[in-house]
């Protein structure tokens, strides 16, 4: 298995010391492959019961013992927070001839500032007709503090 440390092409053949170009070929003639592989959560046997606990109670329980079916979430509300980092340790721009480059600080580059977004939804509701009475979109916001510039 071959590893580039930025995952780039460029890095990789810079790794291989090889050109851009024959490592694309390889690529292309089936040689090399592009594999992505995601880390998956390491779980406990209690976080597996208790994910099994959950999907059981998901289901309705007069149909378990014949044709198991899931419960219908119409009154569900679903929320979750998502993070973003305010800015990366690196970044590309491009620059015209006659301007300056940037400089960006930070106090510390492991510990960068983000931000939190709550998201909420439900269940878009229709009226008899067919209509949307509901989008099911409920909001997103901002979990910041605000602060004089």
């Amino acid at each position: 298995m071959l590893y580039s440390h930025d995952q780039h092409l460029r890095g990789l053949a810079k790794t291989l010391s090889i050109s851009k170009m024959t490592l694309l070929k390889l690529i292309k003639d089936g040689i090399l492959r592009c594999y992505s592989n995601a880390l998956k959560p390491h779980l406990k046997d209690s976080n597996i019961k208790a994910r099994l606990k959950f999907c059981l109670s998901m289901l309705e329980e007069t149909s378990i013992s014949q044709d198991p079916q899931f419960k219908f979430m119409y009154n569900v509300v679903h929320m979750d927070e998502k993070w973003f980092y305010m800015t990366k340790k690196s970044a590309n721009y491009y620059l015209l001839a006659y301007e300056d480059e940037s400089y960006r600080t930070s106090n510390n580059k492991n510990y960068l500032a983000k931000v939190m977004f709550l998201v909420v939804v439900a269940r878009p509701r229709f009226d008899d007709e067919g209509k949307e009475t509901f989008s099911g979109k409920i909001g997103v916001f901002p979990l910041v503090q605000q602060v004089a510039a």
